[in-house]
C-alpha cells in the first residue's frame, strides 16, 4: 500500500467515526461537530496554560523580594554570586512565563478560527 492510499484509508477512517460520534451524515454537520470538539479541547488547553502561569509568576515575586532584599544590603560584595545567581532564576521563570503566555495567545486565536469555521459550517447547514 502506497503513502497516498495509506492517507486515504486513515482518512476515510476518521471520517467514518466521525459520522458515527456526531450521529450526522451531512458533511458540514459533522466537519461542525469536529471543529466544537477541537473547540472544548483547545479551551482546556488554554485554561491548564493559565494554570500553569501561575508557578512561575509566584516564583518570580519571590525571587524579586530576596533580590531586593540583597540589594538593600550593606555588603553587596558579599552576596554578589548569591544575587547574580537570583537575578538569572527570575530571567529564567519569565522567559517560563513568555513562553506559557505566547502558547496561550496562539492557543486562543486557534479557538477564534475553528468558531470561524464552525460559522461557515452553520451557514452552509442552514442554506
Amino acid at each position: 500500500m502506497t503513502n497516498s492510499s495509506l492517507s486515504r484509508a486513515i482518512a476515510v477512517r476518521a471520517l467514518d467515526e466521525l459520522v458515527v460520534l456526531s450521529g450526522e451524515t451531512a458533511v458540514p454537520k459533522f466537519i461542525r461537530f469536529f471543529f466544537l470538539q477541537q473547540i472544548v479541547e483547545d479551551k482546556a488547553f488554554a485554561n491548564m496554560l493559565r494554570d500553569q502561569a501561575n508557578n512561575p509568576r509566584s516564583c518570580i515575586a519571590k525571587l524579586h523580594v530576596m533580590i531586593c532584599e540583597m540589594e538593600a544590603m550593606d555588603d553587596r560584595l558579599a552576596v554578589f554570586d548569591s544575587l547574580k545567581c537570583l537575578k538569572e532564576s527570575k530571567q529564567d521563570e519569565n522567559n517560563k512565563l513568555k513562553s506559557l503566555s505566547d502558547m496561550n495567545a496562539q492557543t486562543e486565536e486557534a479557538i477564534r478560527l475553528k468558531e470561524g469555521h464552525m460559522d461557515v459550517m452553520d451557514l452552509e447547514i442552514n442554506y
